[in-house]
């Protein structure tokens, strides 16, 4: 999708809108305000530039895991809860 589209970033093969979230650190942050998503993808790159997807599946699950909202209006999740959310 084009820069700055408001709620995900992509569609998949499915039709599905996918929010894509990248990390060096073992949280993401969501938006405090939801998401628009049906599909998240959490990927954690490490310091090698070695590459992990930690979490592809439903956004909705991954957004009521995380913790209460931010003064910057983002929502915390660790990686292990979403690798916890993917099994």
């Amino acid at each position: 999708m084009p820069p700055s589209t408001e709620g995900y970033d992509a569609i998949d093969y499915r039709n599905r809108r996918v929010e894509i979230k990248t990390t060096t650190r073992a949280s993401i942050g969501l938006s405090a305000s939801g998401t628009k998503a049906q599909r998240l993808i959490a990927v954690r790159i490490s310091e090698d530039g070695d590459a992990e997807i930690v979490y592809d599946g439903p956004a909705t699950p991954a957004w009521e895991a995380a913790g209460k909202a931010q003064k910057n209006g983002q929502r915390s999740i660790s990686l292990s809860k979403l690798k916890k959310l993917a099994k």
